[in-house]
């Protein structure tokens, strides 16, 4: 449902809070310029920092990440929503929302780095599927979880728990997403 983008030419070694900024703050004027927004582009985190590529730092990087840039959408005054998106584990069938700390959402994660979005305000993926709570709407599932799993140093309007199989798919894509 969501594409991934490369974002090569924004990779770097490790690197302090301002070089991450600056980095993402490309990011967003590339994808609110050139069409990224309607394109799901996303960037993912180990292209702010090298050292975000281990998984062993994907969920405290990932948290980072979603601050400093909600800090710089703040900074643009851009009216859109900042989202940190976590792909977790497929499967041949549903699964809900099993976890209730971040460790056990870490160790859900699949293989893809976690990754931020931008969005228009109000035309998120999962306000799509016509949902206002919880739902489930064909092959879509929709939940609303409670933003203290992630720990209370996230500052999120919201976090929501996407289920769905595409067409022709045979297995279920599952993601959490954080909104700022």
């Amino acid at each position: 449902m969501l594409k991934r983008s490369g974002c090569n030419k924004m990779a770097g070694l490790s690197q302090g809070k301002h070089e991450r900024e600056k980095i993402i703050e490309e990011w967003m004027q590339t994808v609110s310029r050139d069409g990224g927004l309607d394109r799901y582009d996303d960037l993912h985190i180990d292209r702010i920092d090298e050292s975000w590529a281990s998984r062993a730092s994907w969920m405290s990087a990932a948290l980072e990440a979603f601050s400093l840039a909600v800090a710089v959408r703040n900074r643009r005054n851009d009216a859109l929503s900042v989202v940190l998106a976590f792909s977790l584990e497929s499967g041949p069938h549903r699964r809900g929302a099993d976890f209730e700390t971040s460790e056990r959402l870490a160790a859900q994660l699949d293989w893809t780095p976690p990754s931020l979005y931008l969005f228009r305000t109000g035309k998120e993926p999962w306000t799509q599927t016509g949902s206002a709570g919880s739902t489930s709407t064909g092959a879509v599932a929709v939940e609303k979880l409670d933003c203290a799993i992630l720990g209370p140093l996230v500052s999120a309007k919201e976090c929501v728990y996407m289920e769905f199989r595409l067409a022709g798919a045979d297995e279920y894509s599952r993601s959490v997403f954080v909104v700022g």
